[in-house]
């Protein structure tokens, strides 16, 4: 019975350290709170070129809030996920593509309101010919609504930008 009480103790201690992990941000930079703060479900608009279609899109804190998990497409078969770290006061993200590649990029200038990522490496894929997002400007236009600016690159140089506008739906 005693064994049983401390394995009790244990396993609660656990959890709750691990609460007190995810609700403590002040070992992430105050941009990385700020892309936390995301978290929840959006929707909205992709302008690409001519083309408009809707997106659902889900914000997620995982890993005891040491990342952000965006799904792009929620449940269609073009789904899409970008991991958000902060490492060291930098956000780095990695996306991962319907075209089959794994972008990764890193916070290179922001201010209160804009982040800007710029490409740092990839898998799958010759950044010097295959088709890849390479840039990703991010707008908090206020709490309920942002816009992402995507730029593609294609043999090495820009290709397109496809800006998605979306809106929190909770």
């Amino acid at each position: 019975m005693k064994y049983l009480s401390i394995l009790t103790l244990i396993i609660f201690s656990s959890i709750a350290y691990a609460s007190t992990e995810h609700a403590n941000d002040n070992k992430y930079s105050k941009n990385f709170n700020k892309m936390k703060s995301l978290q929840g479900n959006w929707k909205g608009m992709i302008n690409s070129g001519d083309k408009k279609m809707a997106i659902k899109v889900n914000y997620k804190i995982f890993s005891a809030g040491s990342s952000l998990v965006e799904t792009y497409f929620v449940g269609e078969p073009h789904e899409m996920v970008t991991v958000y770290t902060d490492d060291k006061g930098k956000i780095n993200m990695t996306h991962y593509c319907s075209m089959q590649n794994q972008p990764s990029m890193k916070l290179h200038e922001s201010d209160k309101d804009t982040f800007e990522f710029n490409y740092v490496s990839g898998t799958n894929m010759d950044v010097s010919k295959d088709a890849h997002m390479h840039n990703l400007v991010l707008k908090f236009i206020n709490k309920n609504t942002i816009e992402q600016q995507w730029t593609q690159f294609k043999d090495g140089k820009k290709a397109g930008t496809n800006t998605f506008k979306l809106s929190r739906v909770n």
